[in-house]
């Protein structure tokens, strides 16, 4: 026990000073105390103040220099010996290791993230909203050693009024693996749906029990396809959960000659679009980036009607 206490306090110098400081108080002030320098009698009580203050010193000098050594000691050893047998050793629990290399590192990153966005003119309110499908191409690399398949949960806001927007295609693939793929109504029958009471909808991936794991190292894609409408003046974001190393965005609708669109990654600058009119005479928006987008970091889609923006 006593090396243990050496062996600790000649490794923290300021541990050291700080205690030989607080021990020389407490002593002095017990000195202090039985000297005749203080006055005694019933109207000055701080001989018997300054020699307890004095005493308390010394103790907590002799409590800090045995327990909190011993005591670090202590958690080291059992703390230690537990986090590297959880690591190495084949009988851990495979929760704790799990939940040890979840901390550790991400379970994986997308390479590549593309998003098809249609933008189209509403039917029923023409002037006043628009309809907006948005296709989520995600190409994945996995970093678990045990194997990957989406277990969380994914959601799309509520429409411009706050009724739930919809989910209309969902899709896992990979060339070592067979691919699945659900249709809206397919991903109902399987209650994957929720509806928040803010209007979100929500996708629990983990229901989709058909996706096989995709093994270390290999790569996938994940599509996810959604349906909302927003006002002809308005915003969408789009984010994933994971790094995203390159987000691509194409824009394409019967809407797109009337709206002045943008996408601005926040934390990042707005980004510079690319025109293509193709051979029907359609057009097609193009924004690519290479920052780095991590969890949760969105890309925002802004549009708002020409004349608004000439007047801006």
């Amino acid at each position: 026990m006593r090396g243990r206490i050496w062996a600790f306090i000649h490794r923290r110098p300021i541990f050291v000073v700080g205690l030989s400081l607080t021990l020389l108080a407490g002593i002095a002030l017990t000195l202090l105390a039985n000297s005749n320098i203080i006055q005694t009698g019933p109207g000055f009580p701080w001989k018997g103040v300054l020699n307890s203050l004095g005493e308390a010193l010394i103790v907590a000098v002799v409590l800090s220099l045995l327990v909190d050594p011993l005591a670090q000691h202590q958690l080291a050893v059992e703390w230690g010996r537990d986090l590297y047998w959880s690591i190495f050793s084949p009988d851990a629990p495979d929760d704790f290791k799990e939940g040890l290399q979840a901390l550790a590192a991400p379970s994986g990153y997308i390479r590549r993230c593309t998003y098809e966005i249609n933008l189209s003119r509403s039917d029923n309110r023409r002037d006043d909203t628009v309809e907006l499908e948005v296709l989520v191409r995600a190409e994945g690399v996995v970093l678990d050693r045990r194997g990957f398949r989406p277990l969380d949960t994914v959601f799309v806001f509520a429409r411009h009024d706050g009724t739930p927007s919809e989910y209309k295609l969902w899709s896992f693939r990979s060339r070592h693996t067979k691919g699945v793929e659900y249709s809206g109504r397919d991903l109902q029958l399987l209650n994957a749906l929720k509806i928040q009471s803010s209007g979100r909808t929500v996708l629990d991936q983990s229901t989709l029990t058909d996706a096989a794991k995709i093994p270390f190292r290999g790569e996938y894609e994940n599509l996810r396809k959604v349906a909302t409408t927003r006002r002809r003046s308005d915003y969408f974001p789009l984010f994933q959960n994971r790094v995203v190393l390159e987000q691509v965005f194409l824009i394409r609708g019967d809407a797109v000659d009337d709206l002045d669109i943008s996408i601005v990654q926040l934390g990042g600058v707005t980004l510079d679009k690319n025109v293509e009119v193709r051979p029907d005479g359609s057009k097609v928006i193009e924004y690519r980036t290479s920052a780095v987008a991590f969890p949760g970091q969105a890309s925002m889609l802004e549009w708002r009607p020409w004349q608004v923006a000439d007047n801006a």
